[in-house]
């Protein structure tokens, strides 16, 4: 999924509410479409005339086209599926886009169980979900079937759009490889128990993601549909984002004992570097409020540029820190990457779009963020330090945001005599 759109959906998104002279909404969607399905089926007939036996080998251990052929269809449907669901994402239907990808879940997740009644044969999972899907995609598409009503779009247009796409794949490409580059760089040093600690501080840490990634959601319509008018609201939304970022440090620093005591004693050495992982949903979650600027003015070069630097400090940091510290050293070249590709997107994203009211205040935000994780690793045995630690975090971000306390202090007391 990350090739078959040539990065064709991203750009859906960008012109979703200002498609170009040339071209209607709907012809953008058929586009992208297109471009997904002809890629999907030209990929597949070759593995399937070509390579079969090592592709299912390599995929399901056996040779056999069936799983392929499904494998495919179920590209196609997701193909479908990612389209419509950046409409109704993006025409702020919120009700049927969280039924959408309820639905995706329970279907991915859960349907595959009712093969289970008869066989334990993974085919045969494999095809109900690929049916499930399917008649996820058909309920979605006769919902949406306004999309078959004027697709016009010219040539000029679909080169625009792909001027757009073409650096975001490989950018998308690279960030999924950054995802794995410490767990090769320790397998690669033998060092596999060490690989395991950092999965499950990972896994702790992707628990926090979930935040970015929900707010993201509904932020990246709003930005894309109201840059132009509300860019003083977009200015004190990444404010409150920093605000809460702090905020939501303390509460970690806190209670990260409670989280470890759910762990055997063997993983709860990551302990000591859990909080550095943390840096990476922390990054994402504030460069949701300044890395617009790029997509704004469509030069998704830098995109590119940006994921190409952070899994090259990634690379470097492992090959140097590794071999001295373990799992911790890769925690540092996770880190380190996740930092410096959100100074780059967001300093290059600020330079296009200024959704950042001051400067100052929020690099001082960011850097006593950075040195309170960092200052975890010493301190995760010491709750005394650690609650002083939370205390000077709580009286920089009262000071700092103090206007926007007020506010939400004034909404609470209104809401209650409501």
């Amino acid at each position: 999924m990350g090739i078959v759109f040539l990065g064709l959906d991203s750009a859906y998104i960008r012109y979703f509410n200002e498609p170009p002279e040339g071209a209607s909404r709907n012809g953008l969607f058929f586009f992208a479409l297109k471009v997904g399905i002809v890629v999907t089926v030209c990929g597949f007939t070759f593995v399937l005339l070509f390579t079969p036996a090592q592709a299912s080998g390599l995929l399901f251990n056996e040779n056999g086209v069936i799983g392929l052929t499904f494998l495919g269809v179920y590209v196609i449907e997701l193909v479908f599926f990612r389209l419509l669901n950046i409409n109704f994402r993006f025409s702020e239907q919120a009700r049927a886009y969280n039924i959408q990808q309820i639905s995706f879940t329970v279907c991915n997740r859960c349907l595959f169980l009712l093969a289970v009644i008869y066989t334990t044969r993974y085919i045969f999972s494999v095809g109900i979900i690929v049916a499930g899907m399917l008649g996820i995609v058909l309920i979605s598409l006769w919902i949406q079937r306004f999309v078959f009503d004027d697709v016009k779009i010219n040539v000029m247009v679909k080169k625009e759009m792909l001027l757009f796409a073409i650096p975001v794949m490989p950018a998308t490409i690279i960030t999924m490889l950054n995802n794995t580059i410490a767990n090769l760089f320790l397998g690669g040093f033998g060092l596999r128990s060490e690989a395991g600690r950092l999965a499950i501080a990972m896994s702790l840490s992707n628990i926090f993601a979930v935040i970015p990634n929900a707010f993201s959601v509904y932020w990246g319509p709003f930005m894309y549909k109201y840059y132009h008018q509300e860019q003083e609201r977009i200015k004190n939304i990444h404010d409150m984002i920093m605000m809460f970022s702090m905020l939501m440090l303390i509460c970690i620093i806190i209670f990260q004992d409670v989280l470890y005591m759910l762990l055997g004693k063997s993983y709860r050495t990551s302990q000591s570097y859990f909080l550095i992982i943390m840096l990476v949903p922390i990054s994402n979650i504030i460069a949701e409020t300044t890395t617009y600027g790029i997509g704004i003015a469509k030069k998704t070069k830098y995109m590119l540029l940006a994921a190409m630097v952070g899994c090259l400090i990634n690379i470097i940091a492992c090959c140097l820190f590794i071999p001295r510290l373990g799992a911790c050293g890769a925690a540092i070249g996770i880190a380190l990457s996740a930092t410096i590709t959100f100074m780059l997107k967001s300093i290059i994203g600020q330079h296009f779009y200024s959704s950042v009211r001051n400067r100052t205040k929020s690099i001082l935000s960011m850097l006593l963020i950075w040195i309170v994780c960092i200052s975890n690793s010493f301190l995760y045995k010491k709750l005394p330090l650690r609650i002083m630690l939370c205390l000077v975090i709580a009286g920089t971000a009262i000071f700092l945001y103090w206007s926007y306390i007020e506010k939400i202090i004034a909404y609470l007391k209104r809401f209650n005599k409501g």
